[in-house]
């Protein structure tokens, strides 16, 4: 833990001001790419919220009110708040149960001393109930919550209860497991940080900007190696800005970094788009309102950006739909199936394409990248364990990953498959290289069947 330069009090001050540059609003329900739509917005004053998505809903808890958000049919519903009002918290869900974590519960006026506190309560949504379970170590505020591999971690925050400057810091890594309802210790970040943006892909927590003493970082944690690493920098540090993360079943995998401020109170309607692949960072739409203390959550690979706005004397919480680069065009392997066992030693390769990318390649078990024109076939397959990788250039026309898949081949002579004919035609066996594109249209999608030109199996 160590102090920042940077107040509390202005923080929380600044939740109250609603500073916001407010962009003519697009009423077309397309999912054109890379494009933000207004969605329905809840007419109602809720206070400070956390949000978190369970059962495909979103769900917007403040200390006073529990909302939620059927993206199927744009409405709101009101459900049963929480037991123990608070705000600043952090939130994940495991297994469709929503957490609410620490937070800020009150305020010492005659002290002078913000009161936080450690509870923790978990949310079921199918029977609208709470519960409380055990309660982080430390009490914490402006923090986040990330679940990977049926685990919890709460990282950094503040726990300086005072307004005197500087503010405190903390670096702790607490991590909770809710199968057993206990709490252990990890390591912590190289550089502490609070009111940040975090997401997760690939089994990493990713941590961006926050009030550190650098506040543009992007920290990396593997849970697995319980180890940390950096990422390349945000184009431009921010507080209170959110993240969320596109999966790769329906938009290429991305991180999205979404609005926040600079400075003091000045909103920014940034869309920073990080590609943990090759750590790189690009630029998407800018949001439709300038805004800071949001909150944006994905749902089917679809983000929605939530946050409070003050029209004169109402106070209403919009609810902005972005759809990511590449929204609808990723392709689907159909087979292998993923997790797949097979008792051949060959396994066609097919996928389904809704929209044609300018070029596609695979890597079988890590090896070169083969261009793929169409469905074919994986001949010559070993016992044991393989991995499927599909490639297409992304938006920047930098090679991007698509899927990944494993299966399993068992019971068959071991055979090795050889893609060196692709470069050398003298170890090509062409008896069975025959050269067959075919395509067929099924419910509007395209289908392609393609034999590779040449493979040679070996003893």
């Amino acid at each position: 833990m160590r102090k920042s330069a940077v107040l509390l009090v202005v923080l929380i001050l600044l939740t109250a001001v609603f500073l916001m540059t407010v962009k003519p609003t697009q009423s077309s329900t397309d999912l054109a790419e890379n494009s933000w739509v207004s969605k329905t917005r809840l007419q109602k004053s809720i206070g400070n919220f956390e949000v978190a998505v369970a059962n495909g809903k979103i769900y917007a808890i403040s200390g006073s009110a529990n909302e939620e958000y059927d993206p199927a049919t744009d409405k709101w519903v009101s459900k049963k708040p929480m037991p123990t009002s608070r705000y600043h918290f952090a939130i994940a869900t495991y297994q469709n149960k929503i957490y609410v974590i620490g937070g800020q519960s009150g305020y010492n006026s005659a002290r002078n001393l913000q009161i936080f506190t450690s509870v923790n309560e978990v949310y079921d949504p199918v029977t609208d109930t709470w519960e409380t379970k055990a309660p982080m170590p430390t009490a914490r505020v402006l923090l986040r919550a990330n679940t990977v591999n049926d685990k919890i971690y709460l990282i950094g925050g503040s726990n300086d209860t005072d307004y005197v400057s500087p503010t405190m810091i903390s670096d702790l890594n607490e991590v909770y497991d809710p199968q057993t309802d206990t709490w252990s210790t990890k390591t912590p970040p190289p550089n502490p940080v609070y009111n940040y943006a975090s997401a997760v892909l690939d089994n990493k927590i990713y941590l961006f900007d926050g009030g550190s003493s650098a506040d543009d970082l992007t920290q990396i944690y593997d849970v697995t190696t319980d180890t940390w690493s950096y990422g390349q920098r945000t184009p431009a540090g921010t507080w209170s800005s959110a993240a969320a993360a596109t999966t790769g079943t329906k938009a290429p995998k991305r991180i999205y970094v979404i609005g926040g401020m600079q400075g003091f109170g000045v909103p920014l309607d940034s869309n920073r788009v990080y590609n943990s692949e090759t750590d790189n960072w690009g630029t998407g739409a800018p949001m439709m309102t300038a805004c800071y203390w949001l909150h944006v959550v994905a749902v089917d690979d679809l983000l929605y950006a939530i946050y409070r706005v003050q029209y004169g004397m109402e106070e209403v919480v919009i609810n902005e739909q972005y759809i990511p680069f590449g929204y609808g065009t990723m392709p689907i392997i159909i087979s292998p199936e993923n997790n797949g066992n097979y008792t051949s030693s060959s396994i066609p390769f097919t996928f389904e394409l809704n929209v044609q990318p300018p070029s596609l390649s695979y890597s079988l078990d890590g090896g070169e990248e083969v261009p793929l024109l169409g469905n074919t076939t994986l001949n010559g397959l070993a016992n044991g364990e393989h991995t499927i990788t599909l490639y297409a250039p992304d938006e920047h026309g930098n090679t991007s990953t698509l899927q990944t898949i494993t299966f399993r081949t068992d019971k068959h002579p071991s055979n090795k498959l050889d893609h060196s004919c692709h470069h050398n035609s003298d170890n090509c066996d062409y008896s069975s290289a025959s050269l067959l594109q075919e395509t067929q249209t099924l419910n509007t999608e395209m289908f392609f069947h393609f034999r590779l030109p040449c493979h040679k199996v070996l003893d």
